[in-house]
């Protein structure tokens, strides 16, 4: 998969020192996503030693029966990650697969291991400070700070094309194309029931986002 040309805009992604292109060949959905999870309940000490409350960020695709991952890691305040948007082109091997004859072939597992024990000590450097405030931005320029005490905060990178030929004759005549291998971001919150969708904006090729994490701090609307 590494030698492949895409057909599929590639997801040039940077952080903590890391980075992945990562890319599909054909119909499927690649996606590049930052994650905070808040709850007073999972901030207590003891919740802490089990699960830091890390910002998760996740680069991956589905195509098919199968699942690719090229990257997963853990932002605590101070980083700095980056998702550049490339023409088709070579991409990396992903480090992780799933299909339905191979249920689970993950590479550097090593690696895994040494990144977690990395970030923990990090994190016990820090004090344990608790990443409080996310900063988003498009080609160097801020769209808004955001920080919740509860709930989840969401930036989706996204490139998704339907495979034509396997909807149904119904569809296709009825010119179903919802998904047209546009490529969007999405910056999203859900508190409770409640769900609000802060950006949904198409990308092209070259534009850049960059997602700061913060500690605690005045915040300014998306």
């Amino acid at each position: 998969m590494g030698e492949t040309v895409t057909t599929s805009p590639r997801f040039l992604v940077k952080v903590n020192g890391r980075q992945c292109i990562a890319g599909l060949n054909g119909a499927g959905r690649l996606f590049a996503e930052v994650e905070q999870r808040r709850h007073p309940m999972l901030e207590t000490p003891e919740a802490m030693k089990f699960s830091p409350p890390w910002v998760e960020v996740r680069v991956g695709g589905h195509q098919g029966n199968g699942y690719f991952e090229w990257l997963e890691d853990e932002l605590l305040i101070g980083d700095t990650m980056t998702m550049q948007l490339l023409e088709g082109g070579p991409i990396d091997p992903p480090g992780y697969q799933q299909t339905k004859r191979h249920m689970r072939c993950r590479t550097g597992d090593t690696d895994l291991m040494c990144r977690l024990f990395d970030n923990e000590q990090r994190f016990k450097l820090s004090g344990h400070r608790i990443p409080k405030r996310i900063s988003v931005a498009i080609n160097s320029k801020v769209l808004g700070v955001v920080g919740n005490e509860v709930g989840i905060f969401t930036v989706d990178l996204m490139w998704h094309l339907s495979d034509h030929s396997a909807l149904s004759k119904k569809l296709r005549k009825a010119g179903y194309n919802r998904c047209r291998g546009e490529t969007e971001l999405k910056v999203s919150a859900v508190d409770g029931d409640r769900s609000e969708s802060m950006i949904s904006k198409l990308m092209e090729i070259g534009d850049e986002i960059t997602v700061s994490i913060l500690d605690e701090g005045p915040v300014e609307s998306l």
